[in-house]
């Protein structure tokens, strides 16, 4: 599978008004302020939109409704775990090997999507995972990022 948004852009423009001569159209970009949850549902839609030419405005509810399925979800709870789109644009969160009964979806595995906005989150924060371990203290041992490996 093609690594989809592999360089997350960081940075968003600030909207122009056409009606205020002060503001110069040369501006730089302002850093952009997105949660994993929101790049998540991105990498997402553009799976959904590039390899099953799926129309993404039909599902704008259905994304809503992902979004705050996931604001109730850990990161370190999805690794491992698939997303599946059931026909009426519901989501379903389901374990590695679980079986959909008797429902057709669209299935993503999330891990290659979590690891590729660990490690862009990583860079942006300029520490490492274990530093950040190191800084909470990690005291039962529980890795804050995806599978070994």
């Amino acid at each position: 599978m093609p690594r989809l948004l592999e360089r997350m852009p960081i940075t968003a423009k600030p909207a122009h008004s056409n009606n205020n001569s002060n503001h110069s159209t040369k501006q730089k970009g302002s850093p952009a302020k997105f949660t994993w949850q929101t790049i998540l549902i991105l990498r997402i839609a553009v799976l959904l939109r590039n390899q099953f030419s799926v129309e993404l405005q039909a599902h704008k509810m259905s994304f809503a409704a992902l979004r705050k399925q996931l604001r109730l979800t850990s990161f370190i709870a999805l690794w491992g775990r698939r997303l599946a789109l059931g026909p009426k644009g519901g989501w379903s969160l389901l374990e590695e090997g679980a079986q959909l009964a008797g429902v057709d979806a669209l299935v993503i595995h999330l891990d290659e999507h979590l690891a590729i906005i660990r490690d862009v989150l990583d860079r942006a924060l300029g520490k490492s995972v274990e530093k950040v371990e190191a800084d909470i203290g990690n005291p039962r041992g529980v890795g804050i990022v995806g599978p070994p490996g």
